[in-house]
């Protein structure tokens, strides 16, 4: 068992809730394309830009996330004498932890954030072919 001092519980908990902010903007910006969606406007310039913000929540998510991982496990561990973990020992230098779930929020923020950004160009092209015409 791990004696974890109360501040640093409280730093570990804050750590872990920080991906927390960006998932919720992600879901209230794929929230707003469904709903403009269903009430048959698809290529518009708000939903352009839902889908170009939502993209980028899910990328703040993944970094947050990421970030968190790589500060919290070594900062657990060091509260522990024992700890056997590789990443404390000093002869070795410092890894990184990165989770298959974290890369693939990142793939997928990125194809999002690039979705919405290919048909705000669309929208941008749309608008010169009709002052031309």
């Amino acid at each position: 068992m791990i004696e974890i001092p109360r501040s640093s519980q409280i730093f570990i908990a804050i750590l872990d809730m920080l991906p927390l902010v960006p998932s919720l903007c992600a879901l209230y910006f794929g929230a707003r394309v469904m709903a403009d969606f269903r009430s048959g406007r698809y290529f518009t310039v708000t939903v352009t830009r839902s889908m170009s913000r939502g993209g980028l929540s899910v990328i703040a998510l993944a970094v947050l996330k990421l970030l968190s991982l790589n500060l919290m496990i070594p900062y657990v561990f060091s509260h522990d004498p024992m700890a056997d973990m590789p990443i404390l020992m000093a002869e070795t230098p410092i890894k990184f932890i990165i989770d298959p779930t974290i890369a693939g929020f990142l793939l997928a923020g990125v194809m999002i954030w690039i979705i919405g950004w290919v048909l705000t160009q669309a929208l941008v092209l749309k608008a010169e072919n009709e002052s031309i015409v």
